[in-house]
């Protein structure tokens, strides 16, 4: 269902939508490893159905904006 809604968001809405959600949990994984902020983060819009390319994006930007630099921006990093 959520997977569902996300699909009928316009892409501006989309980018949004994954950058509120990424803010809002972001404050919750300070303090962690990147590698693990990257994976949490990127997972939680992984399982809202948003793809993995979006996803990546979206959460380095977050982490480059707190002066955190990203790590495992490919998408087999979740594997």
């Amino acid at each position: 269902m959520v997977k569902e809604a996300v699909e009928q968001l316009d892409p501006e809405e989309e980018v949004e939508t994954a950058r509120r959600l990424v803010a809002r949990k972001l404050g919750s994984t300070r303090g962690a490893d990147p590698r693990a902020r990257t994976r949490k983060l990127v997972g939680m819009l992984a399982r809202k159905g948003y793809p993995a390319g979006l996803a990546f994006r979206i959460v380095r930007e977050a982490l480059e904006a707190e002066g955190e630099e990203a790590s495992g921006e490919d998408e087999g990093y979740l594997e």
